[in-house]
């Protein structure tokens, strides 16, 4: 596991790992079980989760943070913020536009993704 919170599995999200690792990784497997036992029958499912982390528990977070990752202090607001008082402006040649409350139900960048795959994954580590 990733910093014993991301099992090695979970390829999204993360630097140098693609969905075409876990396909040819999943085709190994496949390749290895049909080797030890062939059968006529492969069942697959796949699932989708491209726009799954804007849908995640904000407040799961918040609350989880102080007992799961010992996050306390300054740190808390500031992770509330990021997760709920969106706002920004533009700054294009040399101009900079009036503040905007972004309409946007879920945050992006490394924090946001990050959230999400700990979500689906359980704070304690199994999946929810």
């Amino acid at each position: 596991m990733v910093l014993n919170l991301i099992p090695e599995e979970q390829y999204g999200f993360r630097s140098v790992h693609n969905t075409i690792d876990q396909i040819l990784y999943f085709a190994e497997i496949m390749r290895d079980t049909h080797n030890m036992k062939p059968t006529n029958h492969t069942i697959t499912e796949f699932l989708d989760l491209t726009k799954a982390f804007g849908m995640v528990w904000k407040n799961k977070l918040l609350v989880t943070c102080p007992n799961e990752f010992n996050i306390r202090g300054r740190a808390l607001p500031w992770i509330s913020n990021f997760l709920n008082n969106r706002f920004f402006r533009v700054k294009y040649q040399g101009g900079i536009s009036n503040i905007f409350r972004s309409n946007q139900d879920y945050t992006t960048g490394l924090y946001s993704e990050s959230h999400f795959v700990l979500t689906i994954h359980g704070w304690d580590g199994e999946s929810v």
